[in-house]
């Protein structure tokens, strides 16, 4: 009946340990030929009409019907090719199709860009921690903190009072974190050069997630992000400092180049998969059972 409905499943053989896809030219191999082990489960019949069991099978969701079906209705068409209709602001950037690598995708690729319906496909790739004796007193400060339903989750459950640590944080719960409660938690708590910094990166951030970016501003932005750096340096041991901390140089340019930041960060994806988990009926076949559901849920 999916299928019918033009959202095909292809069901492919795969090895248990993950290193290889039976599949083209490898579809009828019984044994990985990476490590060895076999494709089916041992039986103790050994009629070879019998039905064999794979240990793993990798469920396809084919990508072309279903970019095809988005055309398909009136509503959904109009958001695919929003992006030929759109009049581009004068120095900001408010979409994908305002930056510049957007852009200069165009000038290589003309064939393409010239027909609306084309799309263009991203790829979805998957904290604090204060020191000294404000660590009890942060703690217990955020544990108590209450925000309106929908604005960031339950910050208490990411609080360990007897580490005196938070844990867990997804990314929304970390900007929330970056953006609007650092300047307010450590105002009294920490000298007046300390919280200058810490406001600075605060700033840093706040104007990154602007959903209209001001193409001028971040470009001043970019010119000043190493004396924010430099300023956190002067009041943070090195060993605070690590990649992490070193990729903040790069967010400005990233967004200048690229779009606004609400059209690239995760926790979009981070909610959808939590409502994925909620779709477990089958704790043997969990993979199974979330996507039965899901097909179900669509159709």
């Amino acid at each position: 009946m999916v299928r019918d409905l033009g959202l095909p499943i292809e069901k492919i053989h795969a090895c248990k340990n993950g290193c290889m896809l039976y599949w083209k030219d490898d579809i009828d191999m019984e044994y990985c030929k990476f490590c060895g082990d076999p494709t089916y489960k041992p039986t103790r019949d050994r009629n070879p009409l019998r039905k064999k069991f794979l240990y793993a099978i990798l469920r396809y969701f084919s990508l072309t019907p279903r970019l095809q079906r988005l055309y398909g209705s009136p509503t959904t068409a109009e958001h695919m090719i929003l992006h030929a209709n759109h009049v581009m602001g004068k120095g900001s950037i408010c979409h994908p199709f305002d930056a510049e690598v957007w852009r200069h995708f165009d000038r290589t690729h003309p064939n393409f860009a010239l027909e609306p319906r084309n799309v263009r496909l991203g790829l979805c790739r998957d904290g604090f921690a204060p020191t000294g004796s404000m660590k009890r007193k942060i703690s217990g400060w955020v544990k108590c903190l209450r925000f309106p339903n929908g604005y960031v989750s339950n910050l208490a459950r990411c609080v360990n009072m007897t580490e005196l640590r938070l844990h867990g944080m997804k990314s929304h719960v970390c900007h929330i974190f970056m953006q609007k409660l650092i300047p307010i938690a450590f105002r009294d708590m920490v000298p007046e050069h300390v919280w200058s910094a810490l406001m600075e990166v605060s700033l840093l951030f706040q104007i990154l997630c602007f959903t209209t970016l001001d193409v001028r501003k971040v470009q001043e932005l970019e010119d000043s992000v190493a004396v924010i750096m430099c300023n956190l340096e002067k009041v943070f041991h090195p060993a605070f400092f690590y990649s992490m901390e070193h990729l903040n140089l790069h967010l400005s340019n990233e967004d200048r180049l690229g779009d606004p930041v609400q059209y690239r960060w995760m926790y979009p994806f981070e909610r959808f998969l939590r409502e994925l988990k909620k779709k477990v009926k089958n704790k043997i076949h969990v993979e199974a059972s979330i996507i039965e559901a899901y097909i179900v849920e669509k159709n």
